[in-house]
């Protein structure tokens, strides 16, 4: 199992190889108004076959969080004037945001926010069903196993939902209601899909509950 850069692995949970592109050599600012910096957490939901199979406790290829944690900030509307603007930002330098849009129609004042974001990385342990489908799908298999302890190259896409509540007189600011969905699917360059695809590269998804509590002020 590699990984390739850790603070996408903190976000997506996707211990593999999970990766973002590294753009620039420093921290990239976030987009909008802060509302606050918050310590992030969730727990995997765990949910029956067809969905990733790496994603399922007690499968030997199993690799991701059971549990996942990461510290960012909430942002709003960018004084460009970009209203119904919503990121989430993770505290580590050069992480890339998760952009979106917000609406205010949560009771009690709050909004529904939506950002999400898109990279590559690989699954480890695939098996592929033939030498031919190994080379479409751009797999590096071990040279003393050919076809199995692959890992294949794929696109992620993760997606964060939840409610945003504003601090208040006695209440601290508050991200409630969250979910975050880790959605796998074969890179464009195996496209369209061959008759004989590398089963970890079909396209399944896995999520997480996700809370946050807030640490910091705007």
């Amino acid at each position: 199992m590699s990984r390739w850069l850790a603070p996408f692995a903190a976000a997506a949970a996707l211990l593999l190889s999970g990766c973002e592109v590294y753009a620039v050599p420093e921290p990239i600012e976030c987009p909008g108004i802060q509302q606050g910096v918050f310590d992030f957490s969730g727990s995997q939901i765990l949910t029956p076959p067809p969905s990733c199979t790496f994603a399922q406790p007690g499968n030997p290829s199993y690799q991701v969080n059971a549990t996942i944690g990461f510290q960012g900030t909430i942002n709003f509307d960018p004084a460009t004037g970009l209203a119904g603007y919503a990121a989430i930002c993770i505290s580590n330098a050069h992480a890339v945001p998760r952009e979106g849009f917000r609406e205010t129609a949560t009771p009690g004042g709050g909004s529904w926010v939506r950002v999400w974001y898109e990279s590559l990385s690989s699954v480890a342990g695939c098996t592929c069903p033939s030498e031919d489908a190994r080379r479409v799908a751009g797999c590096v298999c071990p040279s003393n196993t050919p076809l199995s302890g692959c890992s294949c190259p794929v696109v992620v896409e993760e997606e964060i939902d939840g409610s945003f509540f504003p601090a208040t007189k006695d209440v601290p600011a508050r991200f409630v209601d969250g979910k975050q969905v880790v959605t796998v699917n074969p890179p464009v360059s195996v496209l369209p899909i061959p008759p004989q695809l590398c089963p970890c590269q079909a396209t399944c998804s896995y999520s997480y509950t996700l809370t946050a509590t807030a640490v910091g002020a705007r």
